[in-house]
């Protein structure tokens, strides 16, 4: 059933999670984060909504509201992390690490855990709350970001 639910959303669209517009989020740990929370809240319209989101982002929209906006929704945090817009340069020049330190979309079996534990702590937020945006600029560490969904999901 969760399966259909996310082969039908968006209704009529070009764009699916399977097809998504932005390349990256063809990923097997998302999608796998998104049945979690379909069995879950299989008919929570903000789920639908952040599904609908995640298939027909574009790269423009992305990029407007990491870095002319500064201001990032869960759907953008999500999208940033496995386009790699995460990792960035400082203001120092230096490249920051991006928030799963290159596991986003890796299929090792080593990367699973926190993967899952990063969407899920985000599709949650998102759930809860989804016009809550975070400054991109400002606050998004990696330490930080780990942080907080660590303590959501804390480790076994």
């Amino acid at each position: 059933e969760e399966l259909k639910a996310l082969d039908s959303i968006p209704k009529d669209a070009t764009h699916t999670i399977t097809k998504p517009n932005l390349k990256p989020l063809k990923s097997q740990a998302l999608i796998a984060a998104l049945l979690v929370a379909l069995k879950f809240y299989p008919n929570n319209l903000k789920l639908h909504d952040l599904i609908e989101r995640l298939s027909t982002m574009t790269m423009d929209e992305l990029n407007r509201a990491c870095f002319e906006h500064g201001e990032v929704d869960p759907a953008h945090i999500i999208a940033a992390e496995y386009t790699g817009l995460s990792k960035r340069r400082s203001n120092t020049g230096k490249e920051t690490n991006a928030w799963l330190m290159g596991l986003a979309g890796s299929t090792k079996f080593e990367s699973q855990g926190i993967q899952m534990d990063f969407l899920l702590y985000w599709i949650t937020k998102y759930i809860e709350n989804p016009r809550m945006t975070y400054n991109f600029n400002r606050g998004i560490k990696p330490e930080y970001w780990q942080d907080a969904w660590n303590e959501f999901y804390p480790e076994e």
